[in-house]
């Protein structure tokens, strides 16, 4: 049995699939060869598993670990069957979070129109709904899609908005629950990122005559 070297392992850590549980990671990448720790059908957006049927949960399964490996390509394809397959059962709650995956999954590939079609899409569905926790997170997929569109002033306009979200959800929680919540390495993760998106604010300097 051949063991690679310490230093050729790297473990991967990604918000595109379940964060990991406990002590272990989500895959470790040694030489060509990546090693994938088992995946279930959990939309990393959520928490949950919204598939209802076997291969819906079968096909985010597939796109979670193809984006975690980098082969965004591949993930798209997937959440955009699983997409289809969500329109055709004609449930919100189901299309919604698939619409949020698929964004997640877009901006990783550095399709940042698409993925901002989808996080609009996605947002007005938990707004309807009154899901603050999947709100949030839809805010903050739109604003990273227009800053790497290069349209930092919108971007900061949808951050405040993620963070407006945000803090309903920890009034609606409560402290004790939301602290249990942002102990979430996937939530660390995002809140970093909201955190980055709210420190991007350009002051315009005021010339004389204005």
């Amino acid at each position: 049995m051949l063991v690679s070297p310490p230093s050729m392992k790297k473990a991967i850590a990604t918000t595109d699939a379940p964060s990991a549980v406990g002590p272990y990671s989500q895959g470790i990448a040694s030489g060509n060869l990546l090693f994938c720790s088992g995946q279930i059908p959990i939309n990393p957006a959520s928490g949950k598993i919204e598939a209802t049927d076997v291969e819906g949960q079968a096909k985010q399964v597939l796109a979670l670990t193809q984006a975690s490996a980098g082969q965004s390509k591949k993930a798209t394809a997937l959440v955009e069957e699983a997409l289809g397959a969500a329109r055709e059962l004609k449930l919100p709650r189901l299309l919604s979070t698939a619409l949020l995956t698929s964004a997640e999954v877009r901006l990783a590939g550095g399709d940042a129109r698409g993925a901002l079609a989808d996080a609009q899409a996605a947002q007005k569905m938990f707004a309807s709904g009154a899901q603050l926790e999947s709100e949030w997170r839809a805010w903050l997929v739109s604003a990273r899609s227009l800053l790497l569109e290069g349209d930092s002033s919108t971007a900061y306009d949808y951050a405040t908005r993620a963070e407006s979200s945000r803090a309903a959800l920890q009034a609606r929680w409560g402290d004790d629950n939301y602290r249990g919540y942002v102990r979430r390495p996937d939530i660390q993760g995002h809140l970093q990122q909201l955190r980055q998106l709210l420190e991007t604010k350009t002051i315009v300097p005021r010339t004389r005559g204005d």
